[in-house]
């Protein structure tokens, strides 16, 4: 029999004698929405179409490699509004905060066009297969319209192989609802390896 499909997110579920449209139990596992790989690319957009209020979504970065190393705060994650979706590049606040071994390298706020999700200042991402970069970031309800937090942990090898821990957070300072990510870096150098995987999870209430 036919159901109404109710709000944006609903789950199909059979109650034993009938079909209902139901909102997605909370706090449930991820779901893997897309998954990219990374070959010769300055940036990547995900999630555009696939972004519903009630959800907090996950973008986990693996194992990428840079053609060259990137410049200072790079690479950086910007939110998509509309059908387009546009990408914005002003009114962000981001921190933070950089870690190598046990000496805690800097801190600081950053710029104001995107969030930054690797090491700031001189701190650089390293090039090559020996230098990888991952990244788990989380996205809170960026469906709704809401000031959505992002919280960031990244790893990387600079330069001087090595090894930083990054720890960001963020947000965009107007309430409105996000159709879309991009992730990408500085110039003409390219993400040349790796995986970017978009997940959700349903919201506790």
């Amino acid at each position: 029999p036919y159901v109404a499909p109710g709000t944006s997110g609903n789950l199909l579920t059979s109650n034993g004698s009938a079909w209902t449209s139901a909102a997605a139990a909370a706090g449930g596992a991820w779901e893997v929405i897309e998954a990219t790989a990374l070959s010769g690319v300055t940036s990547i957009v995900l999630g555009e179409g696939n972004i519903v209020a009630g959800y907090d979504y996950h973008i986990s970065m693996s194992m990428v490699t840079f053609s060259a190393s990137l410049s200072a705060r790079y690479p950086q994650l910007q939110y998509g509004t509309g059908a387009g979706p546009t990408y914005q590049t002003t009114g962000y606040v981001s921190h933070i905060r950089i870690f190598a071994n046990t000496t805690a390298l800097g801190a600081g706020n950053q710029t104001t066009s995107a969030i930054v999700i690797a090491a700031p200042g001189t701190y650089v991402v390293g090039a090559g297969v020996t230098r990888p970069f991952t990244s788990e970031i989380l996205i809170q309800n960026p469906g709704g319209s809401t000031v959505s937090q992002c919280a960031v942990q990244s790893q990387n090898t600079d330069g001087s192989a090595d090894i930083q821990q990054v720890i960001a957070q963020g947000h965009r300072s107007t309430a409105e609802v996000y159709t879309g990510f991009k992730i990408f870096i500085d110039g003409s150098k390219t993400m040349d390896t790796g995986t970017a995987i978009l997940r959700r999870r349903a919201r506790a209430v």
